[in-house]
């Protein structure tokens, strides 16, 4: 029964959320006479973080409303390249009808006495094979034309990709014609993205771009330090961290920033009374920024906002210390994150044998 509840929703959905209405709502509030990725220097590369809330989209008009205005903010502010933060394409998934009814539907009823799982594993696979080709066009469409009627590069947050059996959580960046010039899927996959059935992935993406080379870290991959170190090794000088509502991220990307020495544009969704930390945000190595604390500039209230941060590649620290790891602390008292995902990256959990000393 509940499959041709689903269908009728989905039939529904493709009258009402077209490619063709995607580009006629956000073309209709016209295109910017700027061009600011047009000509980029690097000691005056110019970057913008968006900050979004939860909260439901009435119509298709709306959300696309929304995401233009953040965006020509930042354009007007100058910026070249704009980050969204991640789970845009859930998000947009909110013009949907129905779309209460299917976010309860899909809840476990046995979640909250001790299961530990919070989405029914086969009404998750059903909206997933339902509902992926729209929330595709709604994610691909809107932030395609954004950057084109903008031109300007945009990281448009994150959503999820149904391809060939294959489930990813995804983040796309778009040049300033509004093509896809490069693509980051998560690597780590926890939480949500573990009950959601993601593939994770093997790849840290680095894009050439006119503010050069730009890498995508998403959400809670940026708590393995692998991810910034792969990218910083691959030319990166700015990463964009699309993320949601985790307030150890502004913190841990501060570090992340100073450690590998680049620029972090920290995307996030945040809501009212949501710890400070929870500001998209301009970061950087901390003996580059006014008050040496790695902030060059945040937002300061907990609402859908923008902010964006002159910057210097040039200025980036060409060099910073290597220690040998610590063998033992790796073993013992490692970080968290990685208890968490069940493994040690770096080097094998258990020790391997002393040799016995050779017989005389």
């Amino acid at each position: 029964m509940w499959n041709i509840l689903l269908e009728t929703i989905s039939l529904i959905s493709s009258f009402q959320v077209t490619p063709a209405k995607i580009t006629h709502a956000l073309e209709a509030r016209g295109e910017s006479e700027r061009h600011n990725a047009e000509y980029v220097a690097p000691e005056a590369v110019r970057i913008a973080s968006v900050q979004l809330t939860v909260h439901p989209y009435k119509s298709l008009r709306e959300f696309t409303d929304e995401m233009y205005d953040l965006a020509k903010q930042a354009v007007d502010a100058g910026a070249q390249l704009i980050v969204f933060p991640a789970y845009t394409g859930l998000l947009a998934g909110g013009v949907l009808p129905a779309c209460n009814w299917m976010l309860n539907w899909v809840r476990d009823k046995h979640s909250e006495s001790g299961r530990g799982e919070l989405l029914n594993p086969v009404r998750t696979e059903a909206l997933e094979e339902t509902f992926h080709n729209v929330i595709y066009e709604l994610y691909m469409y809107t932030f395609s034309t954004i950057a084109r009627l903008l031109h300007v590069y945009v990281v448009g947050g994150s959503s999820y990709f149904l391809e060939e059996e294959r489930f990813t959580h995804r983040c796309v960046m778009f040049d300033a014609n509004g093509d896809p010039v490069g693509a980051q899927e998560k690597i780590n996959v926890l939480g949500l993205d573990r009950e959601l059935g993601v593939t994770p992935s093997e790849l840290v993406e680095v894009v050439e771009t006119p503010m050069g080379k730009v890498a995508m870290v998403l959400a809670s991959d940026a708590y393995y330090f692998e991810c910034f170190q792969i990218a910083k090794a691959r030319g990166a000088k700015i990463i964009a961290c699309p993320s949601g509502q985790e307030p150890v991220q502004y913190d841990l990307l501060r570090c992340r920033a100073n450690e590998h020495g680049v620029y972090v544009a920290y995307a996030c969704i945040t809501a009212e009374g949501a710890p400070k930390q929870v500001r998209a945000s301009i970061l950087a190595p901390f003996e580059i920024t006014s008050e040496g604390d790695g902030l060059i500039v945040a937002c300061e209230q907990p609402t859908a906002a923008v902010v964006s941060a002159r910057t210097s590649l040039a200025k980036l620290p060409t060099e910073r210390l290597q220690s040998v790891p610590n063998r033992k602390f790796l073993q013992g008292d490692y970080l968290r994150s990685y208890r968490y995902c069940g493994k040690l990256p770096m080097i094998e959990q258990q020790e391997q044998p002393e040799s016995e000393p050779a017989s005389e």
